[in-house]
């Protein structure tokens, strides 16, 4: 997982392909939407994407919005749910700044072509809320004191 300082330098670049930002809480499509682009990794960076829920997708600034349990929960429960198929692996953590906290899933996991594409500020290529794509399976792993086991 990120420590404090990767995060606050993600957070302000938001052209990264491979970094999803919203205030929402409770659109669950565009969760599992942004998880499977970041999966996809069509980029081919080779390393994991993020997904930060409480901080404003056009700034990158933490909006200080409660991340409750059920929340933690929610989102490590898109790891099985079945819309992302094969199943991604994430980590879920509660992360705190000054400026308020914010809720870090970190993917892992490379899937051939087909499904969604993060493309700069804009998420597109999937529809009816499934995401498939083939590719390996990796198990989830979670970390640090406030992460959520599956």
């Amino acid at each position: 997982m990120l420590t404090d300082e990767q995060i606050s330098v993600l957070l302000k670049d938001i052209e990264a392909d491979n970094v999803e930002r919203t205030i929402s809480t409770t659109k669950t499509d565009k969760f599992c939407q942004a998880i499977c682009a970041i999966a996809n990794d069509m980029p081919d960076h080779g390393k994991p994407g993020y997904l930060f829920i409480g901080a404003d997708d056009k700034t990158g600034k933490i909006a200080g919005i409660e991340i409750t349990d059920q929340l933690l929960q929610n989102l490590a429960g898109y790891r099985d749910a079945g819309q992302i198929v094969p199943l991604p692996s994430l980590t879920v953590q509660k992360r705190s700044f000054p400026e308020g906290d914010i809720a870090v899933v970190e993917v892992h996991l490379r899937y051939a072509a087909g499904s969604l594409q993060r493309a700069g500020l804009d998420t597109s290529g999937a529809t009816s809320g499934n995401c498939h794509g083939t590719g390996r399976t990796n198990t989830h792993r979670a970390s640090g004191a406030q992460g959520q086991n599956i």
